[in-house]
């Protein structure tokens, strides 16, 4: 799993970020190969500023020749992770 060098957390992004660089691919084209609005777009997904939009699990699956489920697998434990962070912060105070 991969976890956010900061939090600790799983993170998504990152697993984004080191699929799309296996392939050697800039943000920009990767954003065209799936039809993201922009390298910017892209950028925030994989610094965790931005959630993957559902519609764009099966074009960004097919990119890295995964399972639809293994995108949303990794981008859940993230979301997942987040939420529980924030639960145990909300009961802290």
């Amino acid at each position: 799993m991969h976890t956010n060098a900061i939090s600790g957390r799983p993170d998504g992004g990152a697993w984004l970020a080191e699929r799309r660089k296996a392939q050697e691919i800039t943000r920009a084209e990767f954003a065209e190969q799936v039809g993201a609005p922009s390298a910017a777009f892209v950028e925030e997904i994989e610094t965790g500023r931005r959630a993957l939009p559902a519609v764009l699990h099966r074009r960004v699956a097919a990119q890295f020749g995964v399972e639809t489920g293994a995108v949303a697998a990794h981008l859940a434990a993230a979301a997942g992770a987040a939420e529980t962070g924030s639960e145990t912060a909300r009961r802290a105070a």
